[in-house]
């Protein structure tokens, strides 16, 4: 299981809590992907129910919904269905399978919930029965029923500040100033800094996003137009859009971090090349390019033109 780095204040108020019996019906935890909601939602069932964290999924008294994949693409489905949300109500009606025990529940992307999702969990939130604990985990609180959402407790779950993640990172084995790159291209995410510690590095195959970043140093100005004409489709979800685009630039940060951090690694010598092109100055301009187009992304600026730029900082 992954662990939860921050919220140290979130998890004492909750051993606080279950410590004193206090612990509420119904939790919603909000924050951005990769923020730490479900690690921390998973942490407070494991306690809730006595198990290790690991384990969790071998207690009959646990449920998780999330997002099925569709057997058809291979893709996550649009929604969380009525069925789903049925068939977890069913459960929970069910008496715990630890004589007194709780029942714990985590909806993960409650977001997701379709309108008759949403209604359907509503006969769980208004008649909860004896120790059942539900916990939504949402990045958008304005996308659930106000309804749902009146009915549970919101817990905030803030950016963790680069410097813990930094302090984290440096934990792991790398050095202050690696450190300190991979946390400013964390942007506060510390599910997303893991996923990067936990690539495997060397003669192990990259993800396609980084090999695209690797493969932009040194070609000219049109090979790079096209190399990445692919990011920009024509899709109709703009949001969904704008989010696949920030998780492109998000990939090549971890390259850039890389390249800082391991140069030699790469014996097909792909990083050695791109180490090479990259003067300190330009380090720090194609981190800054890389971060202020994530950032005006989710202000709405042009995506392509925010590309651009970015291509514009690598040499």
């Amino acid at each position: 299981m992954a662990e939860l780095i921050g919220h140290g204040r979130i998890m004492a108020l909750f051993d606080t809590l279950i410590e004193r019996g206090a612990i509420n019906h119904a939790y919603c935890f909000i924050g951005q992907n990769s923020v730490g909601k479900r690690t921390a939602a998973v942490l407070v069932a494991a306690r809730l129910l006595g198990v290790i964290p690991e384990k969790i999924h071998t207690s009959p008294d646990y449920h998780c919904v999330e997002r099925a994949t569709d057997e058809n693409t291979g893709k996550l489905k649009k929604d969380i269905s009525i069925e789903q949300i049925r068939s977890l109500v069913s459960s929970l009606r069910q008496s715990a399978f630890k004589s007194g025990g709780y029942r714990v529940a985590i909806i993960d992307g409650a977001e997701y919930l379709n309108a008759p999702a949403g209604n359907a969990l509503l006969k769980i939130l208004e008649e909860p029965g004896g120790k059942t604990v539900l916990i939504l985990t949402v990045r958008d609180e304005s996308q659930l029923l106000p309804t749902v959402l009146s009915r549970m407790q919101r817990i905030y779950f803030a950016l963790v500040p680069a410097a813990e993640l930094a302090e984290y990172a440096e934990r792991r084995g790398l050095k202050k100033a690696e450190a300190a790159l991979l946390a400013e291209a964390a942007r506060g995410r510390p599910g997303w800094m893991l996923d990067a510690l936990a690539v495997p590095e060397g003669e192990k195959q990259k993800p396609l996003e980084q090999e695209r970043f690797l493969s932009l140093f040194g070609r000219p100005w049109y090979e790079k137009l096209e190399a990445v004409d692919g990011l920009f489709g024509d899709k109709t979800d703009h949001i969904a859009a704008r989010e696949e685009l920030i998780s492109v630039l998000d990939e090549w940060h971890v390259s850039l971090a890389r390249i800082v951090r391991e140069p030699l690694a790469d014996k097909a010598g792909t990083a050695i090349g791109s180490r090479a092109k990259l003067t300190p100055h330009g380090i720090i301009a194609l981190d800054y390019a890389l971060r202020q187009a994530k950032e005006e992304l989710a202000r709405n600026v042009h995506p392509r033109l925010l590309v651009e730029r970015v291509l514009l900082a690598i040499p």
